[in-house]
Formats: structure tokens, C-alpha cells, sequence
């Protein structure tokens, strides 16, 4: 199944229970720990796998990203203004034109050593 289906089914369900959707009264009840998994769920979904497409949205300038490039590799960026324009800068701090990178997203959080 597609994940913005199951996106959508979920906040569905969420409104439900809030009992209001366009008016409409709904007798759906859950457990707040229930609609607090709900709410996570929804929450990993919509992080998991966000490629942005860099015809859509540029990411904030000089804030490192995983990048998609044209030749088809994954790299850590950063998109911003240098002396010759617009360019993305790879760990190296090798300039890029701006139509090297076709997608990009944000990096996940650090992992955390659970005790």
C-alpha cells in the first residue's frame, strides 16, 4: 500500500476520533496511549524517505543535507551562495553547479545508545 494512503487513512482516523471532520460527528474512541501511537506512526511516515526534488524546493542555505546527484550517488551537502553563484559544496568543499544534485533531504537525527 502507498505510504501517503496510509498517511491519509491514519489522520483520518485521528480526526475521527476528535469527533469533528466537515462537521460530521463520529463515535470513534481510543485510548490517548492508541492515538498517541497513532500520531507517531504518522509522524515516521511522513519523515521516512522525503527526497525533495530541487525543481520543487532548495534546502535553507549552508545547512548540510543528503543529496541525490546526477551521476546517481548519495552525498552529505550543502546548498549556498559562493563567489560565482549559487553552487552545492560536497565534504571535500568541492563547488557543484546547481544542476548537480536532483533531489535532496534532511539528515536524520544522530543516533541515540539507549541505556
Amino acid at each position: 500500500m502507498d505510504r501517503t494512503v496510509v498517511i491519509r487513512g491514519l489522520t483520518r482516523i485521528l480526526t475521527k476520533a476528535d469527533n469533528h471532520d466537515n462537521g460530521v460527528t463520529y463515535e470513534v474512541s481510543l485510548y490517548r496511549d492508541e492515538y498517541d501511537a497513532i500520531e507517531e506512526a504518522i509522524r515516521l511516515l511522513e519523515a521516512e524517505s522525503k527526497w525533495i526534488p530541487c525543481s520543487k524546493e532548495m534546502p535553507d542555505e549552508y545547512e548540510p543535507v543528503l543529496t541525490y546527484t546526477n551521476r546517481g550517488d548519495i552525498r552529505i551537502m550543502e546548498y549556498g551562495m559562493e563567489w560565482n553563484g549559487f553552487m552545492w559544496k560536497d565534504e571535500a568543499d568541492y563547488l557543484h553547479d546547481i544542476d548537480f544534485v536532483q533531489a535532496w533531504m534532511p539528515l536524520p537525527e544522530w543516533y541515540k545508545v539507549e541505556e
